[in-house]
């Protein structure tokens, strides 16, 4: 189904995009300074079945991410920074 058919534009705007990605950001320098075990952890606690292997600081960070705010906010805040 469309995104427009479910009554939300596909892409928000630019100034909408930085809104909602401002919390985002901020998790993830937050998230950017910790060291991998760490973020494996946090990982884990949302992910019970998860295998780790494979997965670099990047993905981790950003499935946190998404777990955290939404794909919905995570992917205004990829567009916007």
């Amino acid at each position: 189904m469309d995104a427009r058919a479910k009554g939300r534009d596909a892409r928000p705007s630019m100034e909408e995009a930085k809104r909602l990605g401002a919390p985002v950001q901020k998790a993830y320098e937050a998230y950017r300074g910790m060291d991998t075990d760490a973020l494996k952890k946090i990982y884990e606690r949302s992910h019970r079945v998860s295998d780790l292997r494979g997965l670099s600081k990047g993905s981790l960070i950003t499935d946190i991410l998404r777990g955290e705010f939404g794909d919905r906010k995570v992917d205004a805040w990829a567009q916007a920074y």
